[in-house]
């Protein structure tokens, strides 16, 4: 019972590790674009359309398709928590422990 209980916290605890790292990495990406979108606005302001013209280049070619593998990485983390977290309700729904994942309940509630 414990053991395989525990194995499903560990596999739930590592779906939400994975979620989180590629949530950072959005945020990382977001950050990149953000920093290069000013850069083409000072060349811009400054009338340097090439060098302007040279970072779009790479925010449209790379950023972008790196943040879409970022997103399609991220729903299908999501997916597997989703996964991860059925089968530990399902787990401990087995053993008798009520077990729900609402944003109100802090508590996991054993029952004596």
């Amino acid at each position: 019972m414990n053991t395989e209980m525990f194995k499903a916290f560990k596999e739930l605890e590592y779906a939400v590790e994975k979620v989180e790292f590629i949530k950072e990495e959005i945020n990382r990406l977001n950050q990149v674009t953000k920093d290069l979108s000013e850069k083409i606005k000072e060349y811009r302001k400054n009338e340097d359309n090439n060098e302007a013209n040279a970072i779009s280049t790479v925010v449209i070619d790379i950023v972008k398709i790196e943040n879409d593998n970022l997103f399609k990485k991220m729903n299908e983390a999501l997916e597997e928590f989703k996964q991860k977290a059925q089968r530990f309700e399902n787990i401990c729904f087995f053993n008798g422990i009520s077990l729900q994942f609402g944003l109100s309940d802090k508590v996991i509630k054993f029952d004596k």
